[in-house]
């Protein structure tokens, strides 16, 4: 019989300290993972916002939220509220509204709902829109009625000016004036209640989208003149028709069936040899002759034959041109800068960059010596207040200074404590320090907006999160077609874009 050794005893102290020292290192290894993956909330500094207002709808009523998505003025009002200006707590609202006969009362109410602008019949925002078709209104003026007559107050409840016009209007795209009629007449005032044309004229309009340019008046002899801002006469009334082109000192009028180029000193140019004449640039004059344009100088010499479909003044000696249906960029001797192959080109002044666009949403955008520095991108916005340009490159997003030179989203958005980042085909978001503090699992997403929230995308589904990285909205929305993706807490801008109002 073989002889059976003695088993050496087990160490019960022994053993647990080895299973425990294991599982302190296992759990170091797992946090320290974790931490590389997403820090907490508490590590990423809260952002420092601004409380504006903002409009909102839910279950078909109207009311307000905060920019923290907080709600401000619980949802109650058949019609829109208006917030003129949004960051103080003076909320338009119509009610009463009879759409047969087109009347209604409207108040301006606090968050309490409680009237703040009283002693009118009615108290109104004044809207205005530009060219393009924006829509924007008085930030610090409000008309109001009573008895019949209309007259403006401040925001905040000042009488700016007294209830005794028949009409108070904006001119279109302009900013600082306003139309007053009385009796028939029409007059002018300023932001502040000034007169600067009094209620004696038969129409008024802006001479350009600039109030300094002017005002084209008509008076009862049925001659129009030119009224400058500082209410001087710039040019008398006699003429038959002021278009609405001015340049260099110089403007394009109509007098006894003849079109002419006049100055302010009363000297005349190129009298009945224009037909139209787009814009007066220095000394070169962008007309038209049977449907094409071309550019002449006040002396008649042509400087470019008029041979195509547009021309629109961009800087220097430079225009946009069009050209069987194509953009391109020349020089006032002909030459061509930018070849016409782009469906559109555009100009920023701020930037003093080029958007050249081509089919299917793409487009190059160059500098102003005409050298492409970003091509076949979509770009997305402009921002001209902390100048850059943000564009989508493929799936990718990137960011440009105006200097058209990439920078990274932490040099751009440096308000910013949390900043998308895309890694393996996914989108997360880290800090300033590049630690990850959203885990890499959306398949879109969008940066910070300026209060904080941005939007995440996952399986075809929007949702939100805060300025700590915590999801406040989870991707379920069906949002995808919206023209802009951005969030206020757990509201989401509305898909009519220009409204500006936010829905759940």
């Amino acid at each position: 019989m073989a002889k059976r050794y003695d088993e050496p005893k087990l160490n019960k102290k022994k053993v647990f300290m080895v299973i425990f020292v294991i599982v302190l290192i296992v759990a170091a290894i797992v946090l320290f993972r974790n931490m590389s993956k997403k820090t907490t909330a508490t590590a990423v500094p809260e952002k420092i916002v601004s409380l504006n207002y903002y409009t909102c709808f839910n279950n078909n009523k109207w009311g307000v939220i905060d920019s923290n998505g907080k709600t401000v003025l619980q949802p109650q009002y058949d019609e829109m509220i208006v917030i003129p200006n949004k960051t103080k707590k003076a909320f338009v609202c119509l009610y009463n509204v009879n759409y047969t006969d087109g009347t209604y009362d409207s108040k301006v109410v606090n968050e309490n709902n409680e009237t703040i602008i009283n002693g009118y019949d009615k108290v109104e925002a004044i809207i205005n829109k530009d060219k393009d078709n924006h829509t924007w209104y008085f930030e610090n003026l409000l008309k109001v009625t009573k008895d019949g007559k209309a007259g403006l107050v401040s925001i905040e409840g000042q009488e700016m000016l007294p209830c005794t016009y028949d009409s108070i209007e904006p001119i279109e795209g302009i900013e600082s004036v306003l139309k007053v009629s009385r009796e028939g007449k029409y007059g002018l005032v300023d932001s502040i209640g000034n007169s600067i044309i009094d209620c004696e004229v038969n129409e008024i309009d802006a001479l350009t989208e600039d109030y300094e340019d002017g005002f084209i008046v008509k008076k009862e002899e049925n001659k129009y003149g030119l009224i400058g801002v500082d209410k001087t006469q710039i040019l008398d009334y006699r003429y038959d028709k002021i278009f609405n082109v001015a340049g260099n000192g110089m403007y394009f009028v109509q007098e006894e069936n003849t079109t002419k180029i006049v100055d302010k000193k009363k000297n005349k140019y190129l009298e009945g040899q224009l037909e139209s004449v787009k814009s007066i640039n220095s000394d070169n004059i962008v007309y038209s002759k049977d449907g094409k344009y071309g550019i002449i100088k006040t002396d008649g010499t042509i400087v470019i034959e008029p041979n195509y479909e547009d021309l629109t003044y961009i800087f220097g000696t430079y225009y946009i041109a069009k050209k069987d249906g194509k953009y391109g960029v020349i020089g006032t001797s002909n030459e061509e800068k930018i070849p016409f192959n782009y469906t559109g080109i555009t100009y920023n002044k701020t930037g003093m960059f080029l958007r050249a666009d081509k089919e299917n949403f793409l487009s190059d955008v160059l500098n102003k010596n005409f050298e492409t520095k970003i091509t076949d991108v979509i770009v997305s916005s402009v921002n001209e207040k902390d100048s850059y340009i943000k564009v989508k490159s493929n799936s990718d997003y990137k960011y440009y200074d105006f200097d058209l030179e990439e920078k990274s989203n932490k040099e751009i958005l440096k308000q910013n404590t949390l900043f998308l980042n895309k890694e393996k085909g996914k989108y997360g978001f880290v800090n300033s320090k590049d630690v990850v503090v959203v885990n890499y699992e959306y398949d879109d997403g969008t940066e910070q907006n300026e209060y904080g929230y941005a939007a995440i995308k996952k399986n075809g589904k929007w949702g939100a999160i805060n300025s700590k990285g915590e999801v406040i909205v989870q991707p379920t929305l069906d949002i995808d077609d919206f023209l802009v993706i951005n969030f206020l807490g757990e509201w989401h801008l509305a898909e009519d874009y220009n409204s500006n109002y936010y829905i759940k």
